[in-house]
């Protein structure tokens, strides 16, 4: 619903002032597109959409494929996701979802980096918390 808003919210304005808007990643040849890519080529060397970042380079300027988050998280958020007990949330995770994920990388990259990995970590924690709410274990 949250998209849906957006985007109506979004074509509303522009409407007003005569601008056409696209929304070229919600096209359904872009979703089939993001479906069929192997997970291999989406996160690569740390980066996720590791495939489309390459496939823009040249094209879209490097400021641009290097940012991982889509707008300025608040600082307040950052400080809560700096708070978190790190390797808490670890065990967490490896006792729910054993195999799932690459803990050494986690643990020795994104949490080492966490400036850089804000966003990994969050979502690591909505993860998890949703895993917890659900009463979930992943084999």
């Amino acid at each position: 619903p949250h998209i849906t808003s957006s985007i109506r919210n979004a074509q509303q304005l522009a409407d007003q002032y005569n601008i056409k808007v696209i929304f070229p990643f919600l096209s359904k040849r872009m979703i089939q597109l993001s479906i069929n890519t192997p997970i291999t080529l989406k996160l690569k060397e740390g980066a996720d959409r590791y495939i489309f970042r390459r496939s823009m380079e040249g094209i879209v300027p490097k400021k641009i494929l290097r940012r991982y988050t889509k707008s300025n998280l608040s600082p307040f958020s950052m400080n809560e996701i700096s708070r978190l007990n790190l390797i808490d949330l670890e065990n967490k995770l490896a006792s729910r979802c054993e195999g799932l994920f690459d803990f050494n990388y986690i643990r020795n990259k994104v949490f080492k980096e966490k400036t850089r990995y804000f966003v990994e970590i969050y979502q690591l924690y909505e993860f998890n918390k949703w895993l917890q709410k659900r009463n979930l274990f992943i084999d």
